[in-house]
Order: C-alpha cells, then sequence, then structure tokens
C-alpha cells in the first residue's frame, strides 16, 4: 500500500542522534508513512546501524557515494519518495506525536493543497532555554524573505510538510551546503505557493548540537549568497540579514561588522533591541546571549519593568 506520507531524513555521522528522530516517528499517531533516510556518505556506520534495525514501518536508506551536504540528501531524499506528501526531518531533531496526524487533516481540508507549504511553531531549544518560534504566522502580502530576515519569523524545516509534486518541482539546489532552506523557500514564493502555519508547536528543535552539523558559521559565503539573493529581496531584507551575519565577522573585521549592524537598523532590518544585542556581540559573544536571557526573564515578568509602548519588537530569530 502506498503510504500518504514520506518523512526525508538527512543525515551524516549521527549514528546515536538518528534513533531518537526515527523514535519519534514510531510514536506518530498517524500511520500512513514511510521513512527515506538519505546519508550523506557518513563513515561512522550510520548506514548500517539503520539497515539492520527493526521498524514498524517501511524504511528506505538511501546513500550517496561521496559527500554532498544536506541540500543534495535531501534530494535524493525527495526522488525516492513515494508518498503523496513530503515532510523533512533532520536526523538531530524530533516531532510530537500529532505532527503528521494535524498537519495532513490540515492539508486535506485545503482546495490548493498541492500548492500550499504547510509548517508549524516549533519548541527550539537554544542558549540553554526553549522557546516557542515562530511567535506568528507569515502574513498574506509578505515575502518569505521579509517574514525570515527582517520581521522576526521563523521557519524551521522540521516543521515543513507539502506536495511531492511541489517539492519536486523545486527541489533544493544542491551547490549549497548552508542556508539552503531559505533558498528552497524563495524559490518555492516563486513558483507560486503559499505558505500555511498551524498554530501549534509540533516538534522540538536542537539547535545547539554540532555533531555532524553542516550549517556551521562560514559568514564570507553566507554574504555571497546574499548578494545572489539581493536582486530578488527586498531592501530591509537584505540588510536585516547582512546584519545578523555581522558578528560571524567579529575577529577579522569588526569595524566592517558594526557598520553591517548599524545600516541593519537604518534601514528598517533590525530592530534597536536587535541592533544593541549584535553590537555587545562583537565586544563579547556572550553579552548577546546576556541580552537575550534579560529579554526573557522581562517577558515573563512584566511587572518588573511595564512597557513604555505598545509597539512589540520583533522576535530574535
Amino acid at each position: 500500500m502506498t503510504p500518504s506520507v514520506s518523512i526525508v531524513i538527512p543525515t551524516f555521522n549521527r549514528k546515536e542522534l538518528i534513533f531518537q528522530a526515527l523514535a519519534s516517528v514510531r510514536q506518530q499517531t498517524y500511520r500512513s508513512l514511510e521513512v527515506v533516510v538519505a546519508d550523506d556518505c557518513s563513515d561512522d556506520g550510520t548506514v548500517e546501524a539503520v539497515r539492520a534495525a527493526s521498524f514498524p514501518f517501511p524504511v528506505e536508506v538511501v546513500s550517496l557515494a561521496t559527500n554532498q551536504g544536506p541540500a543534495a540528501a535531501r534530494n535524493a531524499g525527495i526522488l525516492k519518495a513515494k508518498g503523496k506528501y513530503i515532510a523533512f526531518l533532520d536526523s538531530d531533531d524530533v516531532w510530537l506525536p500529532e505532527k503528521l496526524e494535524r498537519q495532513v487533516a490540515l492539508l486535506e481540508s485545503l482546495s490548493d493543497r498541492e500548492n500550499t507549504v504547510l509548517y508549524s511553531k516549533t519548541h527550539l531549544q537554544r542558549r540553554g532555554e526553549t522557546l516557542v518560534r515562530p511567535v506568528r504566522a507569515k502574513a498574506a502580502n509578505e515575502s518569505i524573505a521579509d517574514y525570515v530576515f527582517v520581521n522576526g519569523g521563523y521557519l524551521d524545516q522540521n516543521t515543513v510538510m507539502l506536495s511531492t509534486k511541489l517539492a519536486r518541482a523545486v527541489m533544493y539546489r544542491p551547490d549549497l551546503r548552508l542556508h539552503e532552506d531559505w533558498d528552497f523557500y524563495m524559490r518555492l514564493e516563486e513558483q507560486g505557493a503559499k505558505f500555511v502555519m498551524l498554530d501549534m508547536p509540533l516538534g522540538i528543535t536542537y539547535d545547539n548540537c554540532s555533531v555532524g552539523r553542516a550549517s556551521a558559521a562560514k559568514p564570507m559565503k553566507s554574504l555571497a549568497l546574499l548578494e545572489e539573493w539581493k536582486p530578488k529581496i527586498s531592501q530591509r531584507a537584505y540588510f536585516g540579514l547582512r546584519a545578523r551575519i555581522a558578528p560571524q565577522l567579529r575577529e577579522q573585521a569588526p569595524l566592517q561588522a558594526c557598520r553591517f549592524i548599524i545600516e541593519g537598523y537604518r534601514y528598517g532590518g533590525i530592530s534597536r533591541f536587535m541592533m544593541l544585542a549584535l553590537i555587545g556581540s562583537l565586544v563579547h559573544p556572550n553579552l548577546r546571549q546576556l541580552a537575550y536571557y534579560i529579554r526573557g526573564r522581562l517577558a515573563r515578568n512584566p511587572l518588573a519593568h511595564p512597557p513604555k509602548s505598545a509597539t512589540a519588537e520583533p522576535a530574535e530569530n
């Protein structure tokens, strides 16, 4: 029987962690599924361990002959998928049990389901605390770039579900080893896809894991990709993302980094709080974490610091 949902799990040297992700698939209340593990040429026994394990659902392992990055691995999984829909799950993250059931039900209720990118909130574990992100859905008249780079949006790949037909029409850029998700979203938008958020957290995203992670900071490559995107995103999105990249230039170009941050605020790409937090991180990386901690404490105890204005700052992404 053909599964309704194909779960694509890209992985590289995650022999231990991937079973945590697979355990969350096992706990799903929705059963019409298959898993495609797209292995990016691991050398730690990940492929052998997954193939030797037993699961109550079909699991197929696609093994890339050379290490090509997460975008190429996801593409291999997309091409192997048999389901009507594709859901992505990183091998170091997990889903809550009703994730698939709720998303399939919503997609099936939409008339334009084959042209919809469905996402949800997630429990984001970062800097020693758990946040729920995103704080709001993308507005109908808001571009993906503005949503993610300017207005505090957060669109986690682990929450995304879309039709296999749409995924194959766009695909990931296989040459990208970082920010491939943002690029994928922008090209889905160019394809005419509609983004819909299910307003509840349906997963746990661990943003502190470094094992097998392909998205380590590479500021010069990030800036080069941003210049490539520049003609098709707004000015605010351009300056907003550049400001967020700037702290990664702390060692090699601190003055340039400071200019990027100030221009980000000047052109409306970041909030005043974000500007101060980013500049603080140029002085010392922990100052940015301290700023987020203080803001989080104030948010949990608003009486300790009454707001002077009803205007909310964009949430940090």
